[in-house]
C-alpha cells in the first residue's frame, strides 16, 4: 500500500488540537483491529464472534471454495506469495478492508 501525504489548513490552534486528537483516536482504533499478531480470544471479541471462528478463516475458506478445482487441489495455501505482496494483503487485513465485508454464500 502506498503512503499518501495529506495538508490541513486549521483556523486556530484549538482546531489544530481537534483535527489531530480525531486522526490520533482513528489511527489508534485501527491499530486495535490488528487481525496478524493479535490472540484467537482478542480477535474473536473485537469481531463479535466469541462462538465462531476468524472472519479471516471464513474468508479463506471462501476462497477455496470460489475455485472451480478449490476442494480438490492440494497446497493452495503451502507456497507463499512474495514479501511484499503478503505484506500488503496482511495491511489490508490490518486495516479492515477485508474482514469486515459480508461473505457471499
Amino acid at each position: 500500500m502506498p503512503l499518501q501525504s495529506y495538508t490541513f489548513i486549521a483556523k486556530s490552534v484549538e482546531s489544530k488540537d481537534q483535527w489531530l486528537n480525531s486522526i490520533q483516536a482513528q489511527l489508534s482504533r485501527l491499530g486495535s483491529m490488528k487481525v496478524f499478531g493479535a490472540s484467537l480470544t482478542t480477535l474473536l471479541k473485537k469481531e463479535d464472534r466469541l462462538d465462531s471462528i476468524p472472519k479471516i478463516v471464513e474468508l479463506c475458506v471462501a476462497a477455496i471454495r470460489a475455485r472451480p478445482d478449490g476442494m480438490k487441489t492440494e497446497g493452495l495455501f503451502r507456497v507463499s506469495p512474495p514479501k511484499r505482496e503478503l505484506d500488503q494483503l496482511r495491511a489490508q487485513f490490518d486495516l479492515s478492508t477485508f474482514w469486515h465485508a459480508p461473505l457471499a454464500d
